[in-house]
């Protein structure tokens, strides 16, 4: 490892360190000033995550709500954020590709951040559009696969490329298998890796990946993040076979039911 390698490596993991101690201690004052912490209410219904625990949630909700505030006082337009969310993408893109996965893990929470909190303007603000709808989905995916190419060519050599074309695949068939639902009268949003855990997972694999790197010297650079993209791209995948599977029950239960004269609720 050269000198600036060295310097680069240091910088991550006294980075990540920071954010972990402040995420840690955030989280825990949080749930100490809130004992009786119930589910979220969140600014749009979601079926309860398994992967992403609802205390978690309702911190984000916590310090989502003064931000959109504050954006929406000062007439800040939710497509903003939306683009705002690509180039934090981007960003996140060049970092892996030039391995400091620390500091893609850090854009890829904020392009997140921008994506949840685009939505939460545009309703706040009452300029939700399907313009707006359209730019968020579609952009959301360009941010996604931006940051799964800086990842692929992070892993380039190893066999952890392999993972990242499957993440890809089941990333876009998991979006695909909803929106084409949605456009068949079947809005099913169910599954254990969607969106939003998939930020969590990966970016939080790659702020810790030079952590435990240097805790444990014989785990080789990157072994932490790759392991986290196989689980998550796996999980993945289930969860579009999961979906495409229900979609397709749901429809074939509704046309049973037209052909027999019912109605559908």
């Amino acid at each position: 490892m050269s000198d600036g390698e060295r310097i680069a490596s240091i910088v991550m993991v006294i980075f990540g360190t920071v954010l972990f101690i402040y995420f840690a201690l955030s989280v825990m004052i949080f749930r100490l000033k809130n004992p009786h912490l119930k589910r979220p209410e969140a600014p749009t219904p979601r079926e309860h995550s398994f992967l992403l625990h609802y205390i978690f949630r309702q911190w984000w909700y916590h310090w989502a709500r003064p931000i959109a505030g504050y954006l929406r006082r000062h007439n800040f337009h939710p497509n903003t954020l939306t683009y705002m969310s690509v180039v934090f993408a981007f960003i996140a893109m060049l970092c892996f590709a030039f391995e400091m996965v620390t500091f893609g893990g850090f854009f890829m929470v904020l392009s997140g951040a921008c994506d949840s909190l685009d939505g939460w303007l545009a309703r706040e603000t009452g300029t939700v559009s399907p313009q707006g709808a359209f730019l968020d989905s579609t952009l959301d995916r360009f941010g996604e696969l931006l940051v799964f190419f800086g990842l692929g060519v992070f892993f380039r050599r190893t066999a952890f490329l392999y993972p990242i074309f499957l993440l890809i695949m089941g990333a876009v068939m998991v979006s695909y298998a909803r929106a084409r639902g949605q456009s068949l009268g079947v809005d099913f949003n169910k599954g254990l890796m969607q969106r939003a855990e998939r930020i969590v997972y990966i970016s939080g694999g790659a702020i810790f990946d030079p952590i435990v790197t240097w805790i444990f010297p014989v785990i080789p650079r990157g072994f932490f993040l790759g392991g986290v993209v196989t689980i998550v791209a796996l999980l993945s995948l289930a969860t579009a076979i999961f979906r495409t599977r229900e979609v397709a029950r749901l429809l074939k239960e509704r046309q049973k039911i037209e052909s027999s004269g019912g109605s559908v609720s």
